[in-house]
């Protein structure tokens, strides 16, 4: 049994941990509490994981002697191990290990286990990885900051978005501020819709304008239209101004209406946004493009346009 504490399948050392907590036989105990002293860290993250099976608080004592070890996989069991083990006056020790560890996987699991802990006191631990060099620590803070729903930390999430390189990421922040109900100030959803490479979440950012704003005017949004290339993002944007409606968005939304090189979707889309809207002062300039069109779809759309505004303008008398 003692020397299956240190073979390298898993399955055996399990056995035999559990062999040694059913027979009680502390002979075998100074070999376990002599491989947490070992100079080879395999051996000691084996005596940490005999710690999760051997129910004694000899061994759970010379548990806390490994925190600071200088092998980070060691540092990462013994996170592990005081998690499963439930040792709440240790818990302080996840917090140190996600500020102050010098490396990046520790601070994972570190990180890790305090989102699952969904403590609020842990916020500010998030938002400071929310800015962190590696990828995938941003990822566990921003997975726990959904997890929390903070409304505060808007504009932390939107400043983020702006710098952040990351598509999946810039993905996952938009649906953050749409949880939030929040765009953060905007400017993170807006530099997504202007620079992101990736079509599908320019047209995300394109969907957020729409439920969030962006807190800019309808002509950076109308000229960031006809700068778009994807027909996808400018449906959606389209439809989103439709959402804001904002009056001002009215002549750009006509020139693309009247544009015969668009897209008849996108056309007509801009027509039922012009409808949305619904901006008396519109309606010459909607007459105008009624008169001249000649694809029948849009036309009838202009048709039905002018008529609803003119109908809510001048609602018909009920005799």
């Amino acid at each position: 049994m003692i020397a299956a504490f240190s073979d390298p399948e898993t399955q055996v050392r399990t056995l035999s941990y559990r062999l040694m907590n059913l027979l009680k036989d502390d002979r075998a105990l100074p070999i376990l509490l002599d491989m947490s002293l070992s100079k080879d860290p395999v051996h000691r993250m084996y005596f940490l994981e005999s710690s999760l099976i051997i129910k004694d608080e000899r061994i759970q004592n010379q548990i806390h002697k490994l925190a600071n070890d200088e092998s980070p996989g060691v540092r990462k069991k013994y996170l592990i191990a005081i998690n499963r083990l439930g040792m709440t006056d240790k818990f302080s020790q996840f917090q140190k290990s996600a500020t102050n560890d010098p490396d990046d996987d520790v601070k994972m699991v570190a990180l890790e286990i305090l989102k699952n802990k969904k403590g609020r006191q842990y916020l500010s631990l998030f938002y400071k990885g929310l800015n962190d060099s590696n990828s995938d620590i941003r990822r566990i803070s921003l997975e726990a900051l959904l997890l929390y729903q903070d409304k505060q930390g808007a504009k932390v999430v939107s400043d983020q978005l702006v710098k952040e390189d990351n598509s999946f990421l810039r993905a996952r922040m938009i649906d953050l501020l749409l949880d939030l109900g929040n765009n953060g100030g905007g400017q993170g959803i807006l530099a997504v819709l202007t620079n992101a490479e990736d079509a599908e979440l320019r047209t995300k950012a394109a969907y957020a304008v729409g439920k969030l704003g962006a807190n800019t005017n309808a002509f950076e949004l109308t000229k960031i239209l006809s700068e778009e290339k994807e027909n996808a993002v400018k449906w959606q944007l389209i439809h989103s101004l439709g959402e804001l409606k904002d009056k001002n968005a009215v002549p750009a939304l006509l020139v693309l209406a009247r544009n015969p090189r668009e897209k008849l979707n996108l056309r007509i889309e801009a027509v039922n946004t012009i409808r949305t809207i619904n901006d008396p002062d519109s309606l010459p300039s909607i007459f105008e493009a009624y008169v001249s069109e000649n694809e029948q779809t849009l036309r009838t759309e202009l048709e039905n346009t002018l008529r609803e505004i003119l109908n809510l303008k001048f609602p018909p008398k009920i005799p």
